[in-house]
């Protein structure tokens, strides 16, 4: 019920937003239109004058217009209905006309003088052309083109078509204008005005030869996301901790920014721990006093910005605004999940105490059809295979509260180290086009491999144990997200043992471990060199940590603590590609980072840990496309 709420809620805020922005899209355009009205009673007697000043008024009006329509949808390029053809505004002074990118504004002023504005995305080069836009019936002639780069990771070039044309764009060099940054949008308004505009109508919207005097105004401003303009950080932690021998914590990027860690506070290193990163990596520290850390290679470069300047860079993540399971999906009954080495599973309706329950379990599975009749649903949302001691999810779940039951426990009994050489799995069947999303409202706690493609989120605390290989989906979720700690254990000694690949006896079952199931898995096989993780063959590839360990975990995605981060993985490694965030408070409740008493460390206490800031699945985590605030970021006059 309370994520029904969450949900609820989270849609009327986004409702509220959309409103907003058509709020003050109707107010700018009032404003505008009403000086355009009176503009002939307060401009100067010169006529040049007079048609430069409604030239710029015009090219103003347009770029409100086009603002207010970023901040209702995100991904608008003037496209209308869907790259099509819409009359948005239709007033007797302003009429707005969208044409699959091609954007016209009529302005009328209480004299009867006409002025217009002209916003041109299309790149007028045929359906399926570089633009995704068909051409419209009237093409603009302009060479000022604009474009958007809302929703994506890397810059882009904005080209340029020929002076005064309606001629195609071509990616050509000597017609770039200027880098547009990630995240932004570049939008380009001539603004025109002057006896020429005297016969043009909506039907007719260009000067006809000969008819008069045309004046020119172009204004270029680039609107940018602000919550995203300073995403660039592998680690955002309030403190950053680490500790031992061999130690080492390396940062680095796949972004166009060198490689970047936050901290509110500043790194405390000891017993020989060191700080890798590339040349020209940086740590921003709010601890003037923080002047550098022990660094195997390159020193990072140290960066102080004061704590509250750092907190408005800080990447803030809402529970309401990440996709989750809700009631209304397949609902697995909160409590205590207990493997047996004779491969079923016991239920104990009871909170997880770290010790396995005693006493007869409330219920037992032997396979996914009792399983699936203890949820209450159809199909298999959840295949039990008792012969690889393998939960597989293929769906989203909820876990359904029992009273005050909240929380969800898959562990295997002590016993099971002694006749396994292998653990218990969490497989997340994810495919091309879904990843299944395991939501709680308590805390969550798994003793086994995590694997697959998919999510696990919860209000509570998060606990995960042994080796795993975890992917979100770059294109939706984030990979691990709890509104309290995220801690990940290492496997007990006496299991470890029998999965270390340095363990002789122990050869060829790491791997199983890591992919049984699932073969075609490629961690970090997007875009990664020889030197990535593990192939879609399962074979050991070189690292930047050394050899791969039975206790190792692998996530690529955003993983997100609202109190703290801490991998107590012994003699293993954490690697992310993505993104940690300790953020050390309540973001849904408007708590700042960092906020005292609510955690936001990041502590490495285990051989190393690999963190690559990949924006690609950081910015997943955030809705791209909803209603949003946009600010200026530059702005010119041609």
């Amino acid at each position: 019920m309370a994520a029904y709420t969450e949900k609820m809620s989270n849609r009327k805020r986004r409702g509220i937003a959309i409103i907003i922005s058509l709020m003050m899209m109707v107010l700018v355009i009032m404003f505008v239109t009403a000086m355009v009205i009176t503009f002939p009673t307060t401009v100067e007697s010169s006529r040049d004058s007079a048609e430069g000043r409604m030239a710029q008024a015009a090219a103003q009006c347009g770029v409100d217009y086009a603002w207010c329509r970023l901040q209702e949808r995100p991904t608008w390029k003037g496209d209308g209905a869907g790259n099509g053809l819409a009359t948005t505004i239709s007033t007797p002074h302003l009429t707005v006309v969208e044409d699959h990118g091609d954007v016209w504004g009529f302005l009328n002023d209480s004299l009867g003088n006409k002025s217009q504005f002209r916003i041109r995305f299309n790149w007028h080069d045929g359906a399926g052309g570089g633009d995704a836009l068909s051409n419209p019936a009237t093409m603009i002639p302009t060479e000022f083109v604009s474009y958007n780069n809302l929703d994506k990771a890397a810059s882009a070039d904005v080209y340029r078509a020929d002076p005064n044309s309606t001629a195609a764009v071509t990616q050509n060099p000597s017609k770039f204008s200027n880098p547009l940054a990630q995240y932004s949008c570049c939008v380009l308004v001539e603004g025109l005005a002057g006896t020429g505009l005297s016969r043009t109508t909506v039907a007719a919207p260009l000067p006809a030869p000969g008819a008069g005097r045309v004046v020119r105004q172009t204004l270029e401003v680039d609107l940018g996301r602000p919550t995203l303009a300073n995403l660039d950080s592998a680690v955002y932690g309030g403190k950053i901790s680490a500790g031992g021998a061999g130690q080492v914590v390396d940062v680095e990027s796949k972004a166009q920014a060198a490689p970047r860690s936050r901290t509110l506070s500043d790194i405390a290193f000891s017993g020989g721990a060191k700080y890798q990163t590339p040349a020209g990596g940086s740590i921003v520290a709010s601890d003037a006093a923080f002047n550098s850390v022990p660094s195997a290679g390159p020193a990072p470069t140290i960066v102080h910005e004061d704590i509250n300047s750092q907190r408005k860079k800080y990447l803030s993540v809402k529970m309401t605004d990440i996709a989750q399971a809700t009631p209304a999906d397949p609902q697995l009954p909160a409590g205590t999940y207990v493997w047996r080495a004779t491969g079923v599973l016991d239920y104990y309706p009871t909170d997880f105490a770290g010790t396995i329950p005693t006493g007869a379990p409330a219920a037992t599975f032997h396979n996914s059809a009792e399983l699936t009749a203890h949820m209450g649903a159809t199909g298999t949302p959840i295949l039990l295979d008792k012969t690889t001691f393998t939960l597989q999810y293929n769906t989203n779940i909820y876990v359904q509260p029992q009273g005050t039951i909240k929380s969800l426990a898959i562990v295997p009994e002590p016993t099971i180290a002694t006749v396994l050489e292998d653990r218990p799995k969490n497989l997340f069947q994810g495919t091309s086009t879904s990843a299944p999303v395991l939501t709680g409202t308590g805390d969550i706690t798994m003793k086994g491999s995590l694997i697959g493609k998919g999510s696990v989120t919860t209000t509570g605390d998060m606990t995960f144990q042994g080796a795993s290989v975890f992917e979100s989906d770059p294109g939706k979720n984030v990979a691990i997200y709890a509104g309290g700690n995220v801690t990940m254990e290492q496997i007990p000694p006496e299991v470890a043992t029998n999965l270390n690949p340095g363990n002789a006896s122990s050869q060829g079952h790491h791997h199983s471990m890591h992919h049984h199931g699932h073969s075609s898995f490629n961690f970090f096989g997007m875009g990664m060199s020889s030197t990535g993780m593990i192939n879609s063959s399962s074979t050991v590839i070189t690292n930047r940590l050394g050899p791969l360990d039975g206790n190792d975990v692998m996530i690529a995605g955003l993983v997100y603590a609202g109190g703290n981060f801490t991998t107590n993985l012994g003699s293993g490694t954490m690697y992310v590609r993505g993104a940690v965030v300790a953020y050390g408070g309540n973001a849904d409740a408007g708590d700042l980072p960092g906020t005292p008493g609510k955690g936001g460390e990041v502590v490495v206490n285990s051989k190393g840990a690999q963190f690559t800031f990949d924006p690609t699945y950081v910015v997943s985590s955030m809705s791209l496309n909803s209603a949003t605030r946009l600010s200026l970021t530059l702005q010119n006059r041609y």
